[in-house]
């Protein structure tokens, strides 16, 4: 991060986070995990090009394994 303007790609932060709660049985995994969904889908939503949008989904490995894991 440079002078606090944030993490360069948090939603793979907060996936690492939950990976490693998760593995420690920790029970702030779902809270990092629920967080990360949360960017996630409303970085998706601030894309207006649909392909793009679809694309950030379904193409970024780190968004894959999101997906993978809702309900």
């Amino acid at each position: 991060p440079d002078r606090g303007q944030g993490l360069p790609f948090p939603i793979d932060t907060m996936f690492a986070c939950y990976t490693v709660f998760q593995a420690y049985d920790d029970e702030r995994a779902t809270a990092a995990l629920h967080l990360a969904v949360t960017v996630m889908q409303r970085t998706a939503d601030e894309i207006e090009d649909p392909e793009m949008r679809q694309s950030f989904l379904t193409n970024v490995p780190v968004n894959q394994a999101l997906q993978a894991l809702l309900p």
